[in-house]
């Protein structure tokens, strides 16, 4: 039976495989021909060129050269072959073939780098500088608070607080004030300062 069936059935019609060419990307075409100078947009033999190029090579291929022969070309830096015709689609033909636009890329990304590390670098030593002066515009305010403190006490006061920034000081500090050392008043004023403002940050 079912011999029959398979015997008395249509046969089936094969199929035709059927290949797609892998058509160009629009937006890409449309991407490449608005990098070009405005005086080449619309030539066919340009666009063929990018055309070709775009379906061997893909479009940052095609787009690297383009950059090349626009900074290289006299067709966008006008005056640079005064006297001769655009040398643009020569130019970029030859850029396609050689993929000259590879190590020009390279080249300027290497050079973005080293410019933007530059600027990273001042941007760190202009916020270091600022920093720094910060620190003095605070030091030299806490100094001035210390000292109208200062002037605040009694004499008694001040003798007690002159004692004991002495006897907060290193023993080789406190020699050079026992010798009246140069600096060495320096040196116990820095500390009475300390104190002071201990205990003013305390009250």
């Amino acid at each position: 039976m079912v011999r029959e069936q398979i015997a008395n059935a249509e046969p089936i019609e094969e199929v035709p495989i059927v290949h797609v060419e892998k058509s160009l990307h629009e937006d890409d075409f449309s991407k490449l021909i608005g990098m070009l100078p405005s005086d080449y947009r619309g030539r066919e033999s340009v666009r063929k060129l990018l055309k070709l190029w775009l379906e061997k090579q893909g479009v940052e291929y095609v787009a690297r050269n383009i950059d090349y022969a626009n900074a290289g070309s006299n067709a966008v830096k006008a005056g640079k072959s005064l006297g001769k015709g655009s040398n643009y689609r020569v130019y970029l033909s030859k850029a396609l073939a050689g993929d000259f636009g590879l190590p020009f890329k390279e080249d300027l990304e290497a050079k973005k780098e080293v410019e933007a590390a530059a600027k990273r670098k001042s941007q760190e030593e202009s916020a270091a500088q600022k920093q720094r002066q910060e620190q003095v515009q605070r030091e030299k305010e806490d100094l001035e608070r210390a000292r109208v403190f200062q002037q605040s006490l009694t004499p008694e006061a001040l003798e007690t607080l002159k004692a004991e920034a002495f006897s907060q000081l290193p023993t080789e500090h406190q020699e050079l004030v026992k010798r009246k050392a140069i600096g060495a008043d320096m040196i116990l004023r820095l500390m009475m300062d300390k104190i002071s403002l201990e205990r003013m940050k305390i009250s």
